[in-house]
């Protein structure tokens, strides 16, 4: 999906539920995430600009019912507690009657909680990619005391995150930045010294803050390596006012790796 708004009406009519907005804030390609096609998108667009949805609040979430050609339906809908993602639902109809696949209801549902458009600064299948050439300094005898001069892992897992963060960019709000959660690495095939790796990382999934890439590296004739890289949206200054305060633990452990006791 690119940039435009080319599933969505020229604007959103605001209904009854005015005091909700500015509550929940789910970007479409969470939604996109969710729903994992167009269709239950475009329908709930829909649904939602005939006035066809009706939105109650209770202790548990949102309830729901939604009229199209095939009726009414009813459900359910239950949201993150920072109104970033989606956290359960379930509909009456077909399909999302088992509460794991996003129907139109549900989504229309979603827009009228929301009632504003979907942000879609971050798409789903952009691409970023970062390119290095092996060197002395990142072989595996100088970065991790091995005994071949190749390319080391640590340094290939470096250039999948550089992909992730070219693919990022443009999609962050003002004020946020990007952390770390989690990098998983195959490292394939050995890459000499003066080689030159590319690696290329696709945004494949969102979930509210969270977004995870597929990242590729090769050298132009074969794959070196392949990965999941995941990073976590946050706002900057809040981030590191609870580092200067030392109240901020990272949302990711790493085996083996014990953090120093506070003082």
């Amino acid at each position: 999906m690119g940039h435009g708004h080319s599933l969505l009406p020229a604007y959103l009519p605001y209904g009854e539920m005015t005091e909700m907005i500015g509550r929940i804030h789910v970007n479409m390609a969470t939604l996109m995430t969710i729903a994992r096609e167009a269709g239950p998108i475009e329908g709930g667009i829909a649904i939602f600009g005939a006035g066809k949805v009706i939105v109650t609040e209770n202790e548990k979430g949102f309830g729901f019912t939604a009229e199209d050609a095939d009726g009414k339906h009813s459900g359910r809908l239950r949201f993150t507690e920072d109104g970033r993602d989606i956290e359960g639902f379930r509909c009456t109809c077909a399909v999302g009657k088992d509460g794991d696949c996003m129907c139109r209801h549900i989504v229309a549902a979603e827009l009228k909680v929301q009632n504003e458009l979907p942000d879609t600064r971050i798409e789903l299948g952009k691409e970023g990619e970062a390119e290095m050439v092996v060197t002395d300094e990142y072989t595996a005898r100088a970065m991790v005391g091995g005994n071949l001069n190749v390319l080391s892992t640590p340094a290939l897992t470096m250039l999948m995150e550089r992909a992730a963060l070219a693919a990022a960019e443009g999609s962050r709000e003002e004020g946020e930045a990007t952390i770390g959660m989690s990098v998983s690495v195959e490292h394939l095939a050995a890459a000499t010294l003066g080689t030159k790796v590319r690696a290329v990382a696709r945004i494949a999934a969102v979930r509210g803050r969270k977004v995870t890439f597929d990242v590729l590296a090769d050298d132009g004739r074969r794959e070196i390596g392949k990965g999941t890289v995941v990073f976590m949206y946050i706002d900057e200054k809040r981030f590191l006012g609870k580092l200067l305060r030392g109240a901020c633990d990272m949302p990711v452990s790493f085996p083996g790796i014990v953090p120093a006791p506070r003082k």
